[in-house]
């Protein structure tokens, strides 16, 4: 009896429930692992040294412009003796669109933000103001760019993003919380700061503060499936936000 692939052991696995919201599948089959023709392994490596680069270095233009918007607002705007609500206001404005360039470097060619009114939480509520938590499931990690190309929101982030170069200056400037996951103590601490983050946005919606974007499965799936929330999101009970990110 042959033994089977590896990409046909994949397959199956996908179709398992247990393990069917955590598989990724595009055209390329299960994790892009599908055996490919030679013309198109030739035509994907061609791209890869002709493209890859250039989109490499957009993204990374994009967040270096993003983080020199943030840094504008600290340092040269108070000298300058610009308000404080300009000041946010200008961080908004310009980051959402570098963030967009970071995107379009990544293959976002266009984000498409579809409003369903009979879920609009907001709209029930009967209010225009900034829900100070943003609930959203997660596919990976160019979810966090795509929601900030939108409404800029700070997130729980693992610890030791903040010392990323570019990225880890641009979260403390959102106000991110940062928490180990491995270390209960963090994680209870987390989960405290992220409530009281919520609760004062909710308090004075027009501050400056940015909303907090949760994802309340507390993993990353494919966007086919909902797993079972976590209740950080909902602990301080104000007014949410929800939104699904689909490719």
């Amino acid at each position: 009896m042959a033994k089977p692939s590896l990409y046909s052991v994949l397959e199956t696995q996908s179709r398992d429930l247990r393990f069917a919201p955590f598989v990724h599948q595009d055209a390329y089959g299960v994790w892009g692992l599908k055996p490919q023709p030679l013309p198109e392994i030739i035509l994907k490596l061609v791209l890869g040294i002709l493209v890859a680069p250039l989109k490499a270095t957009l993204t990374v233009l994009g967040l270096v412009l993003a983080c020199n918007a943030c840094r504008v607002e600290k340092y040269l705007m108070p000298v300058l003796s610009i308000s404080k609500e300009y000041r946010a206001a200008w961080t908004l404005y310009w980051g959402k669109i570098w963030i967009r360039i970071a995107l379009f470097g990544l293959g976002f060619l266009s984000v498409s933000w579809i409003k369903l009114d009979h879920l609009d939480i907001r709209k029930q509520a009967e209010t225009e103001t900034e829900a100070p938590v943003i609930v959203s499931n997660h596919m990976g990690w160019s979810d966090i760019l795509v929601h900030m190309s939108r409404s800029w929101p700070a997130f729980v982030a693992k610890e030791g993003i903040d010392k990323v170069p570019i990225v880890g200056y641009i979260s403390q400037h959102i106000g991110c919380i940062y928490a180990m996951r491995a270390i209960k103590e963090t994680s209870k601490s987390a989960a405290v700061q992220l409530k009281d983050r919520i609760a004062a946005k909710a308090i004075d919606p027009t501050s400056s503060v940015r909303p907090m974007l949760v994802f309340p499965e507390g993993t990353t799936t494919n966007g086919r499936y909902l797993c079972k929330f976590k209740t950080g999101a909902f602990l301080a009970g104000h007014l949410y936000d929800p939104w699904s990110c689909t490719s």
